[in-house]
This record gives structure tokens, sequence and C-alpha cells, in this order.
């Protein structure tokens, strides 16, 4: 009998998020569900001593598997059978899956399976199927098996299977550049072999090309550890990240491309809608969340509900808790390979949260420039990237170019005006972000672009009983809800809680009329885990949820309707409509 599962990288983590309740079960880097119970001694965060495993090889099991290479993406099916004695497994023996090109140490695997996972298992033989990344390594699968002493010895070993391409480009993604005309095509491959983005107006008819800049980081440019640290499960070689900006396109136009070279390969053939001009009285829409990462049911199913509707979707604005790799480099490629299918056709636009940037050490090394960032003493702004500090994001992205990179940025399409901030920097009055903020929402033009949308990772405005985090808010409201009040800010979306949470019209904590003051709306609720806290009983909270979804906002020069969906039946949870 086979055992079907997803080869997921077991980089991830029992503590994904400061608010998260996620349940029973996860999914590892390469697709293997894993029950809580059965991590509490083969865990990416807290891997076995190597004192536990016995080195010498009893070559007693045989390994074989299904395919000899793969592409990004393919199921493998392993299988073992005992050549003597079957009654010699054991409940506790598990197979490890090795990249030796990023580590072959025993206890560098970077996803295990118990060997119970397949229904055959006490016969002494039995299979597992797992999806395979292409992190720029071959794969070797290994048996362990359980000796007197609970300790592992390895009892077999698999041939490697190798990546068909080990050049092939990987995780495509656009966003918008510095105007209307510009679209930006990122992608990640192992070689920096010159490579370009073909590009034209039919699939078969890409008849412009244009050469990308590749840039990459090592560990000495990372902040501190564990992110530092080099081996499974902290830095591996990252690849090389390319990077093309298209220009002079003509606008609200289908675009088709591909990326890659002749020698390395080339993706599949994507399509893109350029932007249109700002202020066009076409529909916007956006779909908005936070708080992904890549566990399952939840960021899964985020990702597979936009993507049902994609060609109804705008662009994506993620505001912050992208990845959740905190210091375990091989989760962004899994993140990448989660989001291609999405992020290459729509423009993916982002912004950082506390667990891209947040840091204690490594001042030099931060890619804002702004040494250690921001630690007010009413804030909890911590260690959240495990040594991280952003340096991942801005070689993975690049926004316009009117702020400061990936921590701030605006851009306007069709009738809206969108700004994304850093809540992980100083925006006190007086501060670099302050300024720039309070100039571009002075430079606004209502009548091209009516609506003004704030983004950022922590929210100005929730009502969740997390003290800390609540302390915050009131920071936040003391800090610059003047300013967002006084230029008449339309929407704020927030995410940090994993939960979902609508105000009313709001300012200095009282409602106000419509039209009045910025609604504010916690939209952490996309992949991370749920929260489950309480609420404080405050007279500004119109409706909260904590249930998995995302959320769609739809604006015109008249009317901008905002809607919360949950991604278990598409049901609308919550909506509300703002009217110029």
């Amino acid at each position: 009998m086979r055992c079907i599962c997803f080869l997921v990288l077991l980089l991830a983590s029992a503590t994904l998020a400061r608010h998260s309740s996620e349940g029973e079960w996860r999914r590892g880097l390469l697709g293997i569900m894993h029950h809580r119970d059965d991590e509490i001694t083969i865990d990416a965060r807290e891997r076995p001593d190597p004192s536990s495993f016995s080195f010498r090889s009893n070559a007693n099991v045989k390994l074989s598997t299904s395919i000899s290479q793969f592409r990004d993406g393919t199921d493998v099916t392993v299988s073992w059978s005992f050549q003597s004695d079957p009654k010699g497994v054991n409940a506790r023996d598990w197979i490890g899956v090795y990249a030796p090109k990023h580590g072959d140490g025993m206890n560098q695997y970077v996803e295990y399976v118990w060997v119970t996972k397949s229904p055959s298992w006490q016969s002494g033989s039995g299979n597992v199927t797992f999806t395979l990344l292409n992190i720029r390594s071959h794969y070797v699968f290994r048996y362990f098996a359980t000796l007197a002493d609970q300790s592992w010895s390895l009892a077999g070993s698999s041939d490697e299977v190798a990546p068909s391409n080990p050049d092939e480009p990987l995780g495509a993604h656009i966003a918008y550049g510095n105007d209307f005309a510009q679209m930006r095509v990122m992608w990640v491959s192992a070689s920096s072999r010159p490579s370009f983005v073909q590009f034209g107006r039919a699939p078969g008819r890409l008849d412009r090309a244009v050469s990308s800049q590749w840039k990459t980081y090592s560990a000495d440019m990372l902040c501190g550890a564990p992110a530092n640290r080099t081996g499974i499960p902290h830095f591996v070689d990252p690849g090389f990240m390319h990077e093309v900006l298209i220009k002079d396109l003509h606008p609200s136009t289908q675009y088709y491309y591909r990326v890659g070279n002749d020698v390395g390969g080339w993706s599949s053939v994507f399509r893109f809608v350029s932007a249109s001009v700002p202020g066009d009285s076409q529909l916007v829409r956006i779909a908005a969340f936070g708080d992904m990462g890549e566990s399952e049911p939840g960021s899964k199913h985020t990702v597979e509900r936009l993507i049902e509707k994609i060609n109804d979707i705008t662009y994506v604005a993620h505001i912050g808790d992208l990845s959740y790799a905190m210091g375990e480099s091989l989760y962004w490629d899994k993140f990448g390979y989660l989001l291609q299918n999405l992020a290459s056709r729509v423009p993916y636009m982002i912004n950082i949260g506390n667990h891209e940037y947040d840091h204690l050490y490594g001042a030099e090394n931060d890619p804002s420039g702004v040494g250690l960032g921001f630690h007010p003493s009413w804030g909890n702004f911590e260690d959240d990237s495990r040594g991280e500090c952003g340096v991942p994001v801005v070689h993975r992205w690049t926004m316009p170019e009117n702020g400061k990179g990936v921590f701030w940025f605006s851009f306007e399409i069709g009738s809206v005006h969108l700004i994304m901030m850093s809540t992980e920097h100083d925006f006190t009055k007086g501060s670099e972000q302050y300024q720039w903020l309070e100039k571009d929402l002075q430079s606004v033009n209502r009548v091209r672009t009516p609506w003004v949308v704030l983004g950022g990772h922590r929210p100005m405005y929730c009502s969740e009983k997390y003290m800390d985090d609540y302390n915050v808010t009131l920071g936040m409201q003391a800090a610059f809800e003047d300013l967002i009040y006084e230029n008449k800010v339309d929407l704020a979306i927030w995410g940090h809680y994993h939960s979902y949470e609508r105000t009313c019209p709001v300012y200095k904590q009282a409602c106000a009329k419509e039209g009045k003051a910025p609604v504010h709306v916690v939209i952490g609720m996309a992949g991370a885990g749920l929260d489950n806290a309480q609420y404080f009983d405050v007279p500004w909270s119109v409706f909260h949820d904590q249930k998995f979804g995302h959320s769609m906002i739809s604006a015109n020069h008249t009317h901008l309707v905002f809607e919360y969906i949950h991604n278990r039946d598409l049901q609308v949870a919550d909506s509300f409509t703002l009217t110029r």
C-alpha cells in the first residue's frame, strides 16, 4: 500500500508566530504531515544531538526511488524493505531526506517521516511519496533503525535523485515598477549565467528581451544567529536572485513572458496585465492579506483561492510576515514554490513584518541602514527574524523606488493610491519615515486617485487581548494617527494578529461618520496559524473573526467595496462600502 505525502521541508516551526494556534498537524518542507506529538525528538528547530546516532551502518534495509531525476515539484516514491528479519522494524524507525550539497551530517536532514506513515510498515516494507523542491542539490534518502538504547543506526541509503536541470529558473514573481509603464520580474536560479526575460503580446511571439541583473547574499551578510549559522537547517546557499525591469509597456495590456536562458533552460510562459494609468476609471481589485507562511491548510488554501479568481485580481498586497523562514533559509525556496503560480501572473506587492526584519544584533548589516531598527520602550520589537534582519527580503523583492525600498513606498493604480509603511522602523514624528509619509500623503491628487489606502504590518487598532501588542497599537495611535486623519486616509490594512477585525471609521478611539476617519481592518488570517485570544470590549470594534481567509478591495472613482472571505467555503463573512 502507498502512503502519499508531500515533501515540504521539515524546517517549519512549531511556533511560527506570536499569535498562532496551529492545531495538531503541520506540513514539512517536502510535504510530510507531522503531528505535534511526533515532533518531540525529531524536529528541525530542536534537532537530535548527533550522539543519538550510531554512525556505523547495519546495511539491513534496501531503499529505492521511483525516479532518478526531478524538476521542481516532482513527486518521488521511496520504497524500503528489510533484507533480513522484517520483524526488526520498529515504530520509532524513520526515513530522513538529505540534500548533501547543503550539509551531509546525519542530523542535517531537510525532512523526515516515521515509517509508520506507510500502512504496510509492520511487514518490514513500505513506501512514502514526497514532492521534491529544487533547492540546488540532489537528494538522498536514509533509513534509521532503532537500537535497544533508543538511539538510531543508519540501516540503509538510496541512490541519489538529482535535479534534471540544476539551473532551472524558479519562483518567478512580478511587481510594479516606478511608473505605470513598468513591470519588474524576479526569479531565482543556481547560476549567475547571463539570463533574460523574453516577452511579447502573444505566447508564441516573445519578440522582446531584456537581460537580468543578479544579486545574492552570504551568511556573513545576515545580522545574527541562528540565521547566520551555516548548514541545514539554517543558512544554505540561496542561489542567485535575477531581476529585470521591463519598461515602455502599454497600459492595461496583456503580455506574455518567460525567464531563463538557452543554457540553463527557460521557465514556462506566464502572462500579466500591465498597470492602468493612474486615475483610470476601470475597476481596481486588490487581494490583500498578511501573515501567510507556507502552512496547511491556511496558506495553501489562500493561494489556491486566489488563483481560482486570478482573472479578477489587479494585484496582491501582502502586508508583512511572508515566508516565516526566520533563519531557516530553505523556507524562502518553499515560499517561492508556493507563490509562483500566483505571483508570476499578478503583481505581488509586499512590505516587511516583524518576522522578516526585527533583530537585536548585527547593526552594521541592517539593509535599511538604521542599525538595530526600532525598539521603543513601549514596544515588543525583539529578535523575531532570528537574525535575518530583512536581508533575504531585499534580495528577493524590489518594490517601487520612491521611498526606502521594500520598507516603505507608494504607488497608484487606477483610483487607488496605496502606501506601504514599515511598522518595524521608527514612525514617530520627526523620523525619516514619518517625514516621508507626510510628504507622500500631501502629494496625492484626490481627483485623480480619490482613495488612499495605508498598509503596514502591526495594526494601529486591534482589540485582541495580547497586552504587549495592544500597547504597540496605543503607541502607533499616539505617533501618527493625527497624520493619517488630517490627510484623510480612507482605509488602513494591517496584519500581525492572525485573525480578522474591522473598526468603525475611528479617530482617537471614537467612532466617526463615514468618510470622516479611516476604517481599520486587521487581515492577518492568510495562513500562519490562527489566534484564539479573547477580545477587549471596545466601542470601535465592529466585527472580528478567527478563520483562515483573504480580503478583496474593489474600487472605482465613486465606491470602494471591502470583502473578507473565508477560504473554506468562499463565503463573504464581512463587508462594507465607502462612497464618494
